[in-house]
């Protein structure tokens, strides 16, 4: 669990402002989680499956809850989600996060329980000590 974690921090591009380096914040912002073709067709992508996958199986971990198969997972669920809606507008909601989506590729993940992001960034801390700025 920690690895997928560390993983996804990792791969957090700092261009965003609200892509925090040193933990995850209230918000964050992951790209590509969709494939853009120059000819306009866009479709969710494999790997962004799967970033949704990492970054919800520590939530379900640390909630006390099972991880949900790949086939019913929230990286599946926004899959479907996408299929049906393309760019209406829609958010898509889970458990512990909301995504909304953008033609770019880029989706803005907002978290919904502060208590797990913080057990979160503890994790986080773990395995880069001194990382995480002192609490005031």
């Amino acid at each position: 669990m920690q690895q997928c974690l560390i993983d996804i921090f990792k791969s957090l591009s700092w261009d965003y402002k609200t892509n925090n380096p040193c933990m995850f914040g209230k918000r964050i912002i992951i790209a590509p989680l969709l494939d853009v073709w120059r000819s306009g067709w866009v479709r969710f992508s494999s790997d962004g499956h799967t970033k949704i996958d990492d970054l919800a199986r520590p939530f379900y971990v640390l909630d006390g809850r099972n991880v949900p198969d790949y086939r019913v997972s929230d990286g599946a669920k926004l899959d479907a989600f996408f299929s049906e809606n393309q760019f209406n507008g829609k958010v898509f909601e889970c458990d512990y996060f909301s995504v909304r989506y953008y033609k770019k590729g880029s989706a803005h993940i907002t978290f919904k329980r502060p208590e797990l992001v913080e057990k979160i960034n503890n994790l986080v801390a773990s395995h880069y000590p001194g990382m995480l700025p002192p609490r005031v």
